[in-house]
């Protein structure tokens, strides 16, 4: 019960058929390419392992990690705004679902599936003025003012939804198709700009705001096959080249 059966592929077969896009194999031909292997490799057991040793367990914190370690402390940042519990920040999710598919490990599996079981049912909000909003990183999961729709986003979940069928996350792809409505009620870089000058009603960042609603359309459009959503990202596409 604790560890159903999970049918997965190899390396090589995810690769071959390009699985969530471009990405390498293992290349060990040098010693820094032995030494970046090692490291990528490393890092995902350390994560694991301070799950048990640090105890990031409970109804709300389970499958999250921390922030920032303390070097000084020799501890994790548990207790200091801005760091503390995790929130999906540089999307560890990406990171861990990346590095089962290079390295095939079923505890890298489950450590990214814990995480974005919680990044799904914790972090984000999902009825109220903030619905398809999610926290920053802070000491608790919903302390930060700043409601991103980067913490959110569909691209955390696409991974485990493909590889396991798991049609809970259908719920929030549908809440995520059309987040931009959000930024009408949280604008991104509200504390910057005076309101009563802007041109536009809100803002939205090409980095942390708009890759991620890039995410969401994506995947709507991967499911469904509905244009308007691919529409959406060439428009957008479009609008940041006229930029430069």
């Amino acid at each position: 019960m604790n560890h159903p059966p999970q049918y997965v592929g190899t390396p090589e077969f995810y690769h071959e058929h390009r699985a969530f896009g471009y990405w390498s194999l293992p290349k060990r031909d040098s010693e820094m390419e032995i030494w970046l292997e090692d490291q990528l490799e490393r890092a995902a057991v350390f994560y694991e392992k301070e799950v048990d040793q640090r105890g990031w367990y409970g109804l709300f914190n389970y499958g999250d990690f921390m922030h920032t370690y303390d070097k000084e402390r020799h501890q994790w940042r548990y207790d200091m705004g801005g760091y503390a519990w995790d929130n999906t920040e540089l999307v560890p999710t990406l990171w861990l679902w990346l590095s089962f598919l290079r390295f095939g490990r079923a505890e890298t599996f489950s450590l990214a599936e814990k995480l974005t079981r919680h990044a799904s049912e914790v972090d984000v909000y999902h009825m109220g003025k903030y619905k398809g909003l999610g926290s920053r990183h802070n000491v608790r999961h919903w302390g930060c003012p700043c409601k991103e729709a980067r913490i959110a986003m569909a691209a955390h979940h696409r991974y485990y939804y493909y590889m396991t069928g798991d049609h809970r996350l259908e719920d929030i792809f549908e809440e995520l198709k059309d987040n931009e409505k959000t930024f009408l009620t949280k604008d991104p870089l509200a504390d910057f700009y005076d309101s009563s000058e802007m041109v536009y009603k809100s803002h939205a960042r090409s980095g942390p705001d708009w890759s991620s609603l890039c995410a969401n359309w994506l995947t709507q459009w991967e499911r469904f096959e509905d244009n308007r959503y691919l529409d959406k990202i060439l428009t957008g596409i479009e609008d940041i080249k006229r930029l430069h």
